[in-house]
């Protein structure tokens, strides 16, 4: 298993995401993705949400709604499930009970006391775990370090639903896409820097065309993937 961390490391020298490991990352692209003309059907995720750093309801929300539209923007539509972090009785009927899809990614936003339990650097401020399956990025969790955002929102002058709604979009984007590769600028880029919080404030910090394009293709190549094994579950 393999790991991405996103941390800071002083507002000078703007915020680092770090430099993980590069899994390989062989979607299969179109010449209709790549002229931006599909008209493909709707491709949806669903976002579980496990909150262990009992972050404020408004901040969350308001971080959930700005990760989404992070998302739409990329072509992507995404339903965000806010779960329970322990057993709850009769739970099976409950949407977070629900089978997994393979393009269902799983963000833990994660207490201080965690954080420290887990013996990441000082300045990480989120991961996402990836496994090699074929020879491709597999990723289904990623964590994020709220202590962390909140510093970083603070250090920024940023609102805290803004911190932690691009660092959802960008772990996700890090899961979807199978890599731990990042881009030199921009949402997946290894540091944000004064230009990129700006952008963010304004909402305006957004997956490249590129990037985009490589999420449009790995969700459906995954929702692909459920449907023929939901066609070989089924009695003949």
């Amino acid at each position: 298993m393999k790991s991405q961390r996103l941390g800071i490391r002083g507002w000078g020298l703007g915020i680092m995401l770090g430099l993980g490991s590069l899994v390989i990352f062989n979607a299969a692209i179109s010449a209709e993705d790549l002229s931006g003309n599909s008209t493909e059907p709707t491709l949806t995720i669903t976002v579980r949400v496990l909150d262990y750093g009992q972050v404020p309801q408004w901040i969350l929300a308001n971080a959930e709604k700005e990760a989404a539209s992070i998302l739409r923007a990329a072509g992507i539509e995404s339903v965000w499930l806010d779960c329970p972090t322990r057993p709850v009785a009769k739970q099976s009927d409950s949407a977070c009970a629900r089978p997994f899809s393979p393009a269902d990614p799983v963000l833990r936003i994660l207490s201080e006391s965690m954080a420290g339990r887990m013996h990441f650097h000082d300045n990480t401020m989120g991961y996402a775990a990836l496994e090699e399956k074929g020879g491709r990025g597999y990723g289904f969790v990623a964590g994020i370090f709220y202590a962390k955002v909140e510093s970083v929102a603070e250090e920024t002058r940023t609102l805290r639903c803004h911190v932690l709604s691009h660092a959802m979009a960008h772990e996700i984007g890090h899961l979807l896409l199978g890599t731990l590769k990042h881009s030199n600028t921009g949402l997946m880029g290894a540091c944000w820097r004064p230009e990129e919080m700006r952008l963010a404030r304004r909402g305006e910090l957004q997956f490249s065309a590129r990037e985009a394009t490589l999420l449009r293709a790995e969700v459906r190549a995954r929702a692909s993937a459920e449907s023929f094994l939901e066609e070989g579950r089924r009695p003949n």
